[in-house]
């Protein structure tokens, strides 16, 4: 699973600085959708292929969702943020993104 998880990461990290560069040429919501679609490939493929080499290869797909994920989203709100309250939006975007985390965090096992 280590090799999985560097895998991943090191998508994450390569495609992250690629990014900034899509959203500029496509758009921050066509980005998205692109991205989107090369992580259903990757993950899709997790069901098809069953080498443990190429399955690596498809891990890049599911880096570089969590890329998008993570940064993706506050790019597209902060195109349409109200210029008088552009906190409060922020802070109600939050709410959205902590308030699962909470039942998540309390219920959840930690992997240990």
């Amino acid at each position: 699973m280590g090799s999985v998880s560097q895998c991943i990461l090191l998508s994450v990290l390569r495609f992250s600085l690629v990014l900034p560069v899509i959203a500029n040429k496509l758009g921050e919501k066509h980005a998205q959708l692109s991205v989107f679609c090369a992580a259903h490939s990757g993950l899709i493929s997790v069901a098809i292929i069953h080498d443990k080499y190429i399955l690596l290869l498809t891990m890049v797909g599911v880096g570089i969702a969590w890329a998008s994920t993570l940064s993706m989203p506050y790019a597209v709100l902060a195109g349409s943020l109200h210029p008088a309250k552009p906190g409060s939006t922020w802070g109600f975007f939050n709410f959205f993104i902590v308030i699962p985390e909470i039942p998540c965090v309390t219920v959840l096992p930690d992997g240990s």
